[in-house]
């Protein structure tokens, strides 16, 4: 099974002029084998007179009738094919790739049919089912992974970077010990990094040539982090408790050549590197 390809199923049925054709014919179907009264043809509502009798009437709906069964269905393949990729799935790398094509998929498939959505919005359950059972089962917020939307803040995030490449940082931030999880939460984190107006800061945890390292590394990420910004934020402070200055910005800058925690700064480069990367494909 390609991994890549568990939505096609969804986004092959999902799509307006389909349904609507589906809906014709089942609004034929009846005509020939059933007593049609009244007929909506626009949503495939027929009040029909099942035994031929003068007061028994009922109504026979599309969505519920056709509709229902079909999207139940497929949500419980779909189910089943998510667990099955990612039991398969060993490297967080390809975790990562995978539930970004399921969030990318999905958001593509909704922006295409919102004429469809908006005449069923039944159609939309499917997705909405996904996502909640990755939340549940498997602690995955694909909600998260929508595209941060904010005031232009002093760092300015480029338009088309998604919330979880910060929850990615965050992790990786605890992972190389550059800050302290019980001092500074993931949403403290990713509020000092993106918010317009936010009371957060970031106090790191490591030495400061590692801590420019890492703000030096995650700059593509935005228009403006950059020595000036982060000192005129004073929302970063040194593992000391200083605030981060311009000085103490371009002194450490400086050092970085000569640091005693080459393995380390390596590590950083290339993680985040590697991430922003994958970010931009």
């Amino acid at each position: 099974m390609n991994n890549y390809s568990i939505l096609k199923d969804l986004e092959d049925f999902l799509i307006y002029e389909k349904i609507e054709k589906i809906k014709l014919e089942f609004i034929q179907e009846h005509y020939e084998n059933i007593d049609v009264i009244v007929c909506d043809h626009d949503f495939g509502l027929l009040t029909v007179n099942p035994d031929s009798s003068e007061n028994e009437f009922a109504t026979i709906s599309f969505e519920k009738e056709y509709l229902c069964p079909q999207l139940y269905r497929k949500t419980q393949e779909l189910k089943n094919n998510v667990d099955k990729i990612l039991i398969e799935l060993i490297s967080k790398e390809q975790q990562i790739n995978f539930i970004r094509y399921l969030n990318n998929t999905i958001e593509f498939i909704r922006k295409r049919q919102e004429k469809l959505f908006s005449k069923f919005p039944i159609c939309k359950k499917p997705f909405a089912t996904i996502e909640k059972y990755l939340s549940d089962k498997y602690h995955i917020d694909l909600v998260s992974k929508q595209q941060i939307n904010i005031q232009p803040s002093i760092f300015k995030v480029k338009p088309n970077i998604k919330r979880y490449i910060f929850k990615e940082l965050y992790d990786l931030a605890i992972e190389l010990e550059i800050v302290d999880d019980e001092l500074i939460s993931e949403i403290e984190f990713i509020s000092t990094l993106t918010e317009y107006k936010t009371n957060n800061t970031i106090t790191f945890n490591c030495d400061n040539n590692v801590m420019i390292c890492f703000l030096e590394s995650i700059s593509p990420l935005f228009y403006n982090l950059n020595s000036t910004s982060i000192a005129e934020s004073k929302r970063f402070y040194t593992k000391q408790g200083k605030q981060i200055t311009s000085s103490i910005y371009y002194t450490s800058k400086n050092r970085l050549k000569n640091s005693s925690d080459k393995e380390t700064i390596k590590e950083i480069v290339l993680n985040i590197d590697k991430l922003i990367k994958s970010t931009f494909i």
